[in-house]
């Protein structure tokens, strides 16, 4: 259906269409023309081959026939050539948006028409922002990896202050930066590492089952019920992986729900996958956030004053991702001032889904 739909809304497709149709129009006008002079003779004329004349008109006739037919033909595979090539660019440009790998380049199977060397800009294009893009992570990264070891050092020193309560705040906000490096660095671990040897197959309703008793607790203090609805899932994956991704989205669901509001969490069996849903009562994200705050770094104004350092959604976009499934936000309830916030898993269960990968 959608390859139906593709080849309806090509405008290329359309216009080559259009020009076989009017070919095959002209054809048909063409060799009506012939028939009808050779109707309109006489009888003896017609039975003269010798007639130069008319063999000669007929035959021309007949040869622009041809042509038209052979120009109809060619039309269509014009039309239907140019529709495949953009269709395979936009589809691939389409991917490496959704999925973020830019790793990814579009298909060249020749260098000499148009489209090819439109598509080997682009992959240099692909190239140039890809190899930004790793910079910049690259720059954050040394900085957390080389940081690392002096705030550590200067943890053990802060021993050293007479003031208890001076020093307790200073080991404080040294726990936390350090925490926030800790984080910067395992996402990072998390993007860069491409093998699947701790990938093994879990049940993946037990794993959110056993997230929500660790955080009951914690919601227990806030009187916030947490709801559960459960279905039999089993995926391959890492366990921690997906065990510290429901972590993030449950503490942050406690910690940005008002006392006494609900939490719901949803596991669902969808054809070959496994939906995953977590929604809260809270102060939920505006829309033009929603995807920004999936990065580094991004907190919504209203979460500012929360502790935090905006990587918790980052790292479970990683994690997703890493997992070759999906993650959307959008708002749980139809409300003004609190919104809600959902947070959806796609990820591929076992059933249809891929190998383990050991290389």
């Amino acid at each position: 259906m959608r390859a139906i739909d593709k080849l309806g809304n090509s405008s290329s497709l359309r216009l080559g269409l259009v020009f076989a149709i009017l070919m095959l129009l002209a054809a048909c006008f063409v060799g009506y023309g012939i028939l009808s002079n050779l109707k309109d003779l006489p009888v003896a004329q017609t039975e003269k081959s010798a007639d130069s004349e008319i063999f000669l008109q007929s035959l021309l006739g007949w040869a622009l026939i041809v042509f038209l037919v052979l120009s109809a033909i060619a039309s269509l595979w014009i039309g239907y050539y140019v529709f495949s090539r953009i269709n395979r660019i936009a589809d691939t440009a389409g991917d490496i948006m959704t999925s973020g790998d830019l790793s990814a380049r579009l298909p060249i199977d020749s260098t000499w028409d148009d489209l090819s060397k439109l598509s080997i800009v682009l992959n240099r294009m692909l190239g140039e922002i890809e190899a930004l893009m790793g910079s910049v992570q690259s720059v954050s990264d040394n900085i957390a990896h080389d940081l690392k070891s002096p705030l550590t050092r200067l943890k053990a020193r802060l021993d050293r202050i007479d003031d208890p309560a001076l020093r307790s705040s200073l080991r404080d906000d040294v726990d936390g930066i350090l925490a926030m490096f800790n984080a910067l660095l395992r996402i990072a671990e998390i993007e860069a590492d491409k093998q699947r040897q701790t990938f093994k197959e879990l049940s993946l309703d037990e794993l959110l089952n056993d997230a929500v008793e660790l955080y009951r607790p914690l919601a227990d203090a806030k009187t916030i019920e947490i709801d559960i609805d459960l279905e039999e899932a089993r995926m391959v994956g890492d366990r921690d992986l997906v065990f510290q991704a429901i972590s993030n989205l449950l503490d942050n669901a406690i910690k940005f729900s008002p006392d006494g509001s609900r939490i719901s969490v949803r596991l669902r069996r969808e054809s070959d996958a496994a939906i995953v849903e977590i929604s809260d009562g809270g102060i939920g994200i505006p829309d033009a956030q929603k995807q920004e705050v999936t990065k580094r770094f991004v907190r919504v104004d209203e979460s500012r004053s929360a502790p935090g350092y905006g990587l918790g959604l980052a790292m479970v976009a990683a994690i997703v991702k890493r997992h070759g499934g999906t993650f959307t936000l959008c708002d749980a309830r139809d409300h003004p001032d609190l919104p809600g916030l959902r947070c959806r898993l796609r990820l591929t269960t076992t059933s249809n889904g891929p190998a383990i990968d050991q290389a």
